[in-house]
């Protein structure tokens, strides 16, 4: 009988989740300098398409201050015109830095970014903006 069971329990179809009515998501989305990409349940679209700055203190150098990066993001959605953002990040801040991330709202929307590569060292020298990628998370407010 257990047998029975076990066999009935492997092949049962998984259950689909259903989805979330209020249209509320959080996404992670990775975007490299110049790239776009939609998100979430409706039409938005978003793009990384400037470093504004980049002051972050390199990984092997003793800065007095930490610095800090910006970038900036275009949004396409709900809105009929294109929105801009500039979002950035403090130096020695990581992904697993989660009370460190400062984020930006726009469009119903919450973007935080969570890191950016390549973080500055020595070793790689100034990084140009298409080297660089951007890891995101949205939100839906």
């Amino acid at each position: 009988m257990k047998g029975l069971l076990i066999i009935m329990l492997l092949l049962w179809p998984p259950c689909e989740e259903e989805p979330d009515p209020s249209g509320a998501f959080d996404e992670s989305v990775i975007l490299a300098y110049g790239a776009s990409t939609r998100v979430g349940p409706g039409s938005l679209e978003i793009g990384f398409d400037r470093v504004i700055n980049e002051s972050r203190c390199g990984l092997e150098m003793f800065c007095i201050w930490a610095g800090r990066a910006t970038i900036g993001l275009w949004l396409y959605g709900p809105a009929p015109d294109t929105v801009r953002l500039e979002i950035g990040i403090g130096g020695y801040v990581f992904m697993e830095d989660t009370l460190a991330h400062e984020h930006g709202d726009t469009l119903d929307y919450s973007l935080t970014l969570m890191q950016l590569d390549p973080y500055p060292s020595i070793d790689r020298g100034q990084s140009q903006h298409a080297d660089y990628v951007a890891h995101l998370q949205i939100a839906k407010l």
